[in-house]
C-alpha cells in the first residue's frame, strides 16, 4: 500500500521536542492538533477531513516537507489513486524539498522521513512494471535499512519481489535469508526477558513496534508480513525448480492466509512442472477466476486461461492452446474496457493504480503466436508476433520466433511456385535464383544475393520496397535474424574472459 508518510511522527514526537526530524521550526499547540485531528481522520479513511487539516496546516508550515507529502498522500487515495501523474510529481518535489533540508543539517536524522518518500516512488515503479527504476530507489534504501524502522521491512519484501520479478535469484535469496535473520534473533533477545526468573515485573508484555526507528522486528511484525514472506519463498523456490521446498512454502501459506489465489496457482504450478497435467488441470478447476481486477492489480480470469493454455502447449494439443490464449486476450481486454481511455498528455492519470499495469494483452499475444507458429498457421503467427514488436522490441526470442514464421510462410508456399523453378524458362523471372548453369544431375542454381532481389521488387511508381517492411518473406525474415544476433550477447573468447567481465543472460518475456 502507499505509505502515509510520517505526519503523526514529525508532529507528535520530534518537532514537538525540538529536533530529529532534521526541521528546526517550532510547533504550536494549534498546529500540534491539526496533526493530531488529520491521523486520526486518516486512519478512519476519511481522506477528505484529513485533507482538510493537513492544507490548513501547510499554510503554517510551506517549508516542511513532511507535511507536503502527507498532503499529496491524502489527495492521492481521495482521488482513489487515480492522480498518478499528478503524485509522482508531488514525490519529486518532496524529495528535492528533503534533498535541500539536509543541506548543512544532520542528514542521518530525516533519513526515515525520507526513504517513506522514496518508498512510494519505488512502489509505484513497481506497479507499473518499471523494475529498473525501482530496483534503484530500493538498493539506496536497502543501504539505509537501519534507519528507517518499521519501514525496513516492507523495503525489504519489495526488493525481494523486484529481484524475482527480474529472475536475480542468488539476491533474493540472500535478502530473504537476511530477515530470517533478523526475525530469529528478535526472537531471541524477546523470549529470554519473558522468561527470566527473579520477579520480571519489569519485563511486561511484549510491546507493539511503534513508528520510532531503532530497525526492531517483534513478534507483531513478523507474524503480520508471514503469509507475505511464504509467499515469496514459494514463488523463489518454483524459480529454481525446486518443489518440494515450494510445496512446504505453499502448505504454510495456506494455514496462515487460507486457499488464497496466490497459494492455488502456486499449486497448480507445482503440478505443471512434475508433469502431472491432468492433477494441475483439477487444481485450475478450483481457482478463482473471477473477471474483476484486484487491488494487487491482476486479472485471475485471463491468468487462469493463460494457464490452461500452458498445460494444453505441453500436452501437444496447441490448437486448443491458441483457443485459450484467445480466451485470455478477451478476458485481459474486457477487464480494461470498464474504464475510461488514457489521454496522451496524462498517461497514468484517469485510472486507478491498480489498473495501470494489469494489461498483459502482449505477453499474451507472443504466447499465441507460439502456438499458431506450432499449429502450422505462419502467417497468423505472423500477425500475432509483429504486435508484439511494438513492446518487446528488444528480445531476440521475439525475432527469432518472427524469423521462423516467415520461414515457415514461405515454405507453405503452393508447390506450383516451387517447382517452376526447376524449368529453364523460369530461372530468369524468379527473384531467387538469380542463373542456372550444367545439365542433368550436375545442373545448379545460383542463388541471388537479397540486395538484387530487393531491387528487383518494384512497386507500380518506380521506387524500390524496402524489405524491411513487415512482410512473411525471406527478405523479413533475414533482417529478423539479424536483429535476434545483435541483441544476442557477444560471445568472449577464452583469453578474454578473464580480463572482461562476463556477457550478461538473456532474459525471457515477462509472464
Amino acid at each position: 500500500e502507499i505509505s502515509r508518510g510520517p505526519t503523526s511522527k514529525a508532529m507528535e514526537e520530534d518537532i514537538g521536542t525540538g529536533g530529529g526530524s532534521g526541521t528546526t521550526q517550532a510547533v504550536s499547540e494549534n498546529e500540534l492538533e491539526l496533526a493530531k485531528a488529520a491521523k486520526e481522520a486518516f486512519d478512519s479513511h476519511r481522506y477528505e477531513n484529513c485533507l482538510s487539516n493537513l492544507n490548513k496546516l501547510l499554510d503554517a508550515r510551506r517549508n516542511d516537507p513532511r507535511v507536503a507529502h502527507n498532503r499529496a498522500v491524502a489527495q492521492y487515495l481521495l482521488s482513489n489513486m487515480t492522480m498518478t501523474d499528478e503524485f509522482r510529481k508531488s514525490l519529486q518535489a518532496v524529495n528535492a524539498q528533503f534533498d535541500k533540508e539536509a543541506e548543512g543539517s544532520d542528514v542521518e536524522s530525516s533519513a526515515g522521513d525520507k526513504g517513506v518518500v522514496l518508498f512510494n516512488q519505488a512502489l509505484l515503479h513497481v506497479r507499473l512494471h518499471q523494475n529498473s527504476q525501482a530496483m534503484e530507489i530500493l538498493e539506496q534504501l536497502q543501504s539505509v535499512s537501519n534507519r528507517l524502522g518499521d519501514l525496513s521491512v516492507e523495503v525489504c519484501l519489495l526488493y525481494i519481489d523486484v529481484c524475482i520479478s527480474t529472475y536475480q535469484l542468488g539476491k533474493a535469496a540472500a535478502l530473504l535469508e537476511d530477515l530470517d535473520r533478523k526475525f530469529s534473533a528478535e526472537q531471541d533477545e524477546h523470549h529470554p526477558s519473558q522468561e527470566g526468573a527473579g520477579g520480571g515485573g519489569n519485563n511486561g508484555p511484549p510491546q507493539d513496534v511503534g513508528s520510532g526507528g531503532g530497525g526492531g522486528l517483534r513478534g507483531p511484525v513478523r507474524q503480520r508480513y508471514l503469509p507475505q514472506i511464504h509467499q515469496l519463498k514459494g514463488r523463489l523456490h518454483i524459480q529454481h525448480r525446486n518443489l518440494g521446498a515450494c510445496k512446504k512454502e505453499v502448505k504454510a501459506l495456506a494455514s496462515i492466509a487460507g486457499n488464497t489465489p496466490c497459494a492455488q496457482y502456486l499449486r497448480a504450478n507445482i503440478e505443471y512442472l512434475k508433469l502431472h497435467h491432468t492433477k494441475a488441470l483439477r487444481v485450475l478447476a478450483s481457482a478463482p477466476r473471477s473477471p474483476m481486477v484486484t487491488d494487487a492489480g491482476e486479472c485471475l480470469s485471463s491468468f487462469y486461461f493463460n494457464d490452461l493454455g500452458c498445460i494444453y502447449h505441453c500436452l501437444g494439443k496447441h490448437s486448443g492452446a491458441a483457443h485459450y490464449f484467445c480466451k485470455a486476450i478477451e478476458e485481459n481486454d474486457a477487464a480494461l474496457n470498464g474504464f475510461p481511455p488514457l489521454d496522451r498528455a496524462t498517461p497514468l492519470s484517469g485510472r486507478p493504480l491498480s489498473v495501470l499495469g494489469v494489461n498483459c494483452r502482449h505477453v499474451l499475444l507472443y504466447n499465441l503466436g507460439l502456438q499458431q507458429l506450432f499449429a502450422g498457421y505462419p502467417l497468423a503467427a505472423f500477425d500475432s508476433l509483429m504486435e508484439v514488436v511494438q513492446v518487446y522490441h528488444t528480445s531476440p526470442q521475439l525475432w527469432l520466433r518472427l524469423a521462423e514464421a516467415c520461414i515457415a510462410a514461405d515454405s507453405n508456399k503452393p508447390q506450383q511456385s516451387k517447382l517452376s523453378l526447376l524449368t529453364y524458362d523460369s530461372v530468369a523471372q524468379s527473384d531467387v535464383v538469380s542463373g542456372a548453369f550444367g545439365r542433368g544431375l550436375h545442373r545448379k542454381l545460383l542463388a541471388s544475393p537479397i540486395q538484387q532481389r530487393q531491387a528487383k521488387n518494384s512497386s507500380v511508381d518506380g521506387h524500390t520496397q524496402s524489405s524491411a517492411m513487415p512482410a512473411p518473406v525471406l527478405e523479413f525474415a533475414s533482417i529478423c535474424l539479424r536483429n535476434a544476433l545483435f541483441l544476442l550477447p557477444p560471445l568472449s573468447s577464452s583469453s578474454s574472459s578473464s580480463s572482461s567481465p562476463s556477457p550478461p543472460l538473456v532474459s525471457a518475456l515477462p509472464g
